[in-house]
């Protein structure tokens, strides 16, 4: 999880507790909409609702079951600094599952737009765009092939 997302920790137990009830192989909580940096439009929280079944979860804040974690971690590769391992992962899980991967609604965190990113100051964007495209063009995979529901 990002260092600067603002979750409490009966937050995080009850996302716990939720991956294991629902059985999710992902998942991750929702972001408010006027104080989050948004990347991904399916990541904003829809008030009211409990959680909504995406194929893809971003990698700000994600939760992994055992299994899955285990799973994307011999496909990871330590190069990879943010970007480009969402992708990585939803590809190598199987991006045509329905019912495992969440984006918690009554959940939701703030992820702070917070400028200059430390991201950036730790490896900027090209590189990690580079790193991503050479790994991707390795594995003979194309993640970007599908669009998140």
């Amino acid at each position: 999880m990002d260092d600067d997302i603002v979750l409490t920790t009966a937050q995080i137990n009850e996302l716990f507790v939720l991956r294991e009830t629902r059985d999710l192989d992902i998942l991750q909580p929702s972001y408010c909409g006027q104080h989050s940096l948004i990347s991904h439009k399916i990541t904003k929280q829809i008030p009211g609702a409990i959680l909504h079944y995406t194929n893809f979860i971003e990698v700000t804040a994600p939760l992994f079951s055992k299994e899955a974690l285990h799973k994307c971690m011999t496909i990871y590769d330590p190069q990879l600094c943010g970007y480009g391992i969402d992708l990585l992962f939803m590809w190598h899980l199987g991006t045509d599952k329905r019912d495992k991967y969440a984006v918690i609604d009554q959940i939701p965190c703030i992820n702070p737009p917070t400028r200059p990113r430390k991201i950036d100051q730790l490896q900027p964007l090209p590189i990690r765009r580079k790193i991503w495209f050479g790994i991707q063009k390795r594995l003979g995979t194309n993640p970007w092939r599908f669009i998140p529901l």
